[in-house]
């Protein structure tokens, strides 16, 4: 009888890390994060999370901080307070990375603020030429 008992917790024991291995597994997910610099990371994130919580995990293995980043999914950026469950995100996608540092951002802007700039600076004729 003792090694029927001893057999049964084995069983059991193993069966609920097995149980409780799969349900951590499906709550979560397993994404990619490709930088612009050509660099390709792999994470698991949960679907609760927003995306300010993805930057700041990428942030150390980049080495850049959060608000130096912006993360873009299927040709739109991304806002730090959007959800990961609400982009539709599905298992093993990628999410593109663009890093950004002050001034020497070259990414696009809308239309309003380039024209607002643009009445800000005059061009003279030095600058056309």
């Amino acid at each position: 009888m003792f090694l029927f008992d001893f057999f049964w917790s084995v069983w059991y024991a193993l069966t609920q890390i097995l149980y409780t291995s799969r349900n951590t597994l499906t709550t979560g997910l397993s994404i990619y994060i490709k930088s612009n610099k050509g660099r390709t990371l792999a994470i698991d994130i949960d679907p609760k999370w927003d995306i300010k919580n993805v930057k700041e995990i990428i942030s150390p293995k980049i080495g850049l901080p959060p608000e130096d980043m912006e993360i873009i999914f299927a040709g739109k950026v991304l806002d730090d307070s959007t959800v990961i469950e609400d982009c539709d995100l599905g298992e093993k996608s990628t999410l593109h990375l663009v890093t950004q540092t002050g001034k020497h951002y070259t990414g696009s802007r809308p239309l309003n603020q380039i024209v607002a700039l643009d009445e800000e600076e005059p061009l003279t004729p030095e600058d056309s030429g």
